[in-house]
């Protein structure tokens, strides 16, 4: 008996490329699993029935999808295992799957092109405050010592542009890799070259062929949220908004030997934020905060995003604006359903009461 994968896998891949896979075979079943070897772990692992030779496993995109997120993963080297039941081994094909909830356009040429991010500038960030951009490069070998161009004005009101180069050169690893920075540390570099006071109005920062901006904005932003983006990484967003504070409490009435008495109190804090105009490209990356299911605050604080509204509008005497409201997550776990134990529901169904 034979078995043969028809659906076409490409080397590499968006997770959300990932089509569903089809099979035919001429077996009576077929088992298919997706492997992780982060952990060795086969994360999906299904029996299926063929029907006229024909059998396909649907939503591997969100199985695929949901692992990552649970392992925090922005790349994942996944095999497809199929195995008939009398084959004595598995049957492989090896995908690398790039996280990325989004559909983008020729995914590979893009990742060459940017960091793990669908902006291409950002406020600078605040002080005390460590912006890390994440990307890949799949090419071994390849240079990728980051660059850096500061642009500030100096004590006579003229804007200088210094270069600083990293202290060694990099070179790639078939890998999600990092850069981090601080604007203390852009400062600290600035005031080693340049006499009296300055201040940085921008930042370039320049992998390769990626290129992310920085530029100061005024009013400067007053609240900063660390969240997982579409790619499964985390990036921040430095928001200028204003924000109200709720309070809303909650008890019951009960009487107790004719008194009565209050208890199973509750208090929900809630903020409110409305941010201030934003340009069209940051109103709609921030859908990405609202739909995230990891936000933290600066200081490390988990958060829960319950309620978002996108005031966006390509109308060019419209201003964008984001209004959403956070709670402070209680720490509550999402629900873990377990298997259920061997000796429930495993004798034979008779009608007869006995």
């Amino acid at each position: 008996m034979a078995t043969t994968m028809t659906t076409q896998l490409a080397a590499r891949m968006m997770s959300s490329q990932l089509p569903d896979l089809e099979f035919t075979t001429s077996a009576a079943q077929l088992t298919v699993a997706l492997y992780d070897p982060n952990g060795d772990t086969r994360f999906l692992e299904v029996t299926l029935c063929p029907t006229s030779g024909a059998v396909t496993l649907r939503e591997v995109r969100d199985v695929v999808e949901q692992r990552m997120r649970a392992m925090v993963e922005a790349r994942m080297n996944m095999r497809v295992l199929w195995k008939e039941p009398d084959a004595g081994s598995w049957t492989s094909q090896g995908v690398a799957v790039h996280y990325c909830d989004k559909d983008v356009s020729y995914p590979l040429t893009w990742l060459d092109t940017h960091f793990l991010s669908t902006l291409d500038w950002k406020p600078l960030p605040p002080d005390g405050v460590s912006e890390t951009l994440y990307f890949y490069e799949r090419v071994q070998g390849a240079d990728v010592t980051p660059s850096m161009t500061v642009s500030y004005r100096g004590s006579d009101g003229t804007v200088e542009h210094l270069t600083i180069a990293a202290s060694e050169p990099l070179t790639s690893t078939d890998a999600v890799l990092s850069v981090t920075w601080t604007l203390a540390t852009v400062n600290e570099r600035v005031a080693a070259v340049v006499e009296g006071e300055f201040t940085v109005l921008a930042v370039t920062l320049r992998v390769g062929e990626r290129t992310m901006q920085y530029y100061r904005v005024e009013p400067e932003p007053n609240a900063s949220f660390l969240f997982l983006n579409c790619f499964n990484v985390p990036e921040w967003a430095w928001l200028t908004c204003s924000t109200v504070t709720k309070s809303k409490d909650e008890r019951k009435v009960g009487f107790v030997g004719r008194r009565r008495v209050l208890y199973n109190p509750s208090r929900e804090v809630s903020h409110e934020v409305q941010t201030s105009a934003l340009p069209m490209e940051h109103a709609r990356w921030i859908d990405q905060l609202f739909t995230s299911g990891s936000v933290w605050l600066a200081d490390g604080t988990p958060v829960v995003i319950t309620e978002g509204e996108c005031a966006v509008s390509d109308d060019n005497g419209a201003l964008n604006s984001v209004k959403f409201t956070w709670l402070r997550n209680d720490g509550r776990g999402s629900l873990t359903v377990t298997a259920r134990a061997a000796r429930i529901f495993t004798e034979e169904f008779t009608y007869q009461f006995t």
